[in-house]
């Protein structure tokens, strides 16, 4: 798997390639997931699942297992803050031209309730049309409850670089 995963010369080029491919077959989002947790390891450590990606947005399951649970029985701060951040990033690469890279530069990360069950990051973003090589944008996610409530609220700010 190293080896396919070296053949892509940006992390764009991997999502944008990979993705439309994977998305068809039984499964193939989760084959994705593991993909992607191989690329970016310490996302992986959250073990998200890539539920879509389309038309400017991703929505990313977290299972609710106790690897990312703390002490209070809830979902971890920081599995939350890698979670929206995730998504905010893979929304953000999946319409990333090929010459560019993009880079976190800062998060904040709201908690409004304990985050318990399983839970859905969504994050909508429309790239624009003309960017500018170190042009900041920022990103919004979400992360609901299985009862559709909002648990945190991510803003990731990424800087964009074009090669």
């Amino acid at each position: 798997m190293l080896k396919f995963l070296s053949d892509f010369s940006s992390p764009s080029k991997l999502v944008q390639t990979t993705w439309p491919q994977l998305k068809k077959v039984p499964g193939g989002n989760k084959i994705f997931s593991s993909i992607i947790s191989h690329y970016i390891p310490y996302t992986g450590s959250i073990s998200p699942v890539v539920l879509s990606i389309e038309n400017s947005f991703v929505r990313i399951l977290l299972k609710d297992k106790k690897s990312v649970r703390n002490h209070l029985n809830s979902i971890h701060a920081i599995a939350l803050a890698n979670l929206g951040e995730f998504s905010s990033g893979l929304c953000l690469i999946s319409q990333l031209p090929h010459n560019a890279l993009a880079i976190l530069i800062k998060i904040e990360v709201e908690y409004l309730k304990k985050a318990r069950g399983n839970l859905i990051s969504e994050c909508f973003f429309q790239y624009p049309v003309e960017t500018k090589n170190d042009e900041e944008l920022k990103l919004y996610a979400n992360i609901t409850n299985d009862k559709n409530e909002i648990v945190t609220k991510v803003t990731a700010t990424w800087k964009v670089r074009l090669k």
